[in-house]
């Protein structure tokens, strides 16, 4: 398979913002868009980033006409969610796979995690080989307010020209400790996966990206391991 890689992003691009799970925090977000205008970034924030409906960030509809309204726009570079949540299921149904692919989104970059594992599928789906971003997002704790990991690896995912140097390697470093260890031996494959329970709500769908011979990468808040084998037995 031949991957799409959107160029990368430089000093001066437009890279829109939206929120397709749930609400986001003002002051969480307006530090995040802080650190976009410091890397010399034009954040444009969608308005529906601005909309609630209970615990989403807007309807339905208005989630999933940002996220079409947003890959559409030429001027745009790239598109980096607020936050995950929940609700970017609800949106596979009004997102056609031909709508998404007959967009422009392989000349952008995307950027999210959690529940945005969702929409991560649907566009490997839509455009096959294109490479989408599990990386860090504006609107949260660990971004805004705290580690300077967590910006570092969305800049590196943003701005690096190739794969290589957007996703250095994570030798030497603990990435949670006690629960994270290392093997001896070499693999290679598609990276694919994304939250566990996200993940397996698209298994057997139109939305189930190709898993073979992949690398598969879970994460959840209480992921073990032995749940995670009773999620795909379940599946």
């Amino acid at each position: 398979m031949e991957w799409i890689v959107a160029p990368a992003v430089k000093a001066g691009d437009r890279v829109a913002i939206i929120a397709p799970a749930s609400p986001v925090s003002v002051d969480l977000l307006e530090a995040g868009i802080a650190v976009l205008r410091s890397w010399d970034l034009v954040p444009v924030v969608h308005p529906q980033v601005w909309s609630k409906q209970g615990y989403l960030a807007g309807s339905d509809e208005e989630r999933a006409d940002a996220l079409v309204g947003v890959l559409d726009d030429p001027s745009i570079a790239a598109v980096v969610c607020a936050q995950g949540g929940y609700g970017c299921t609800r949106l596979l149904e009004l997102l056609p796979i031909s709508r998404i692919g007959a967009h422009n989104l392989p000349s952008k970059r995307f950027f999210g995690f959690s529940d945005i594992t969702a929409l991560h599928s649907l566009m490997r789906v839509a455009v096959p080989g294109y490479v989408s971003f599990y990386a860090p997002m504006l609107a949260t704790s660990y971004f805004a307010k705290s580690t300077e990991l967590s910006r570092e690896s969305l800049r590196l995912s943003m701005f690096a020209p190739n794969l290589q140097s957007a996703c250095p390697p994570l030798k030497g470093r603990c990435l949670q400790m006690g629960r994270a260890r290392s093997t001896n031996g070499v693999v290679s494959g598609r990276l694919v996966g994304g939250n566990l329970t996200v993940f397996t709500n698209c298994l057997a769908t139109p939305w189930q990206e190709d898993m073979e011979r992949c690398i598969l990468i879970l994460e959840d808040g209480l992921l073990s391991f032995i749940l995670a084998l009773h999620q795909f037995s379940l599946q």
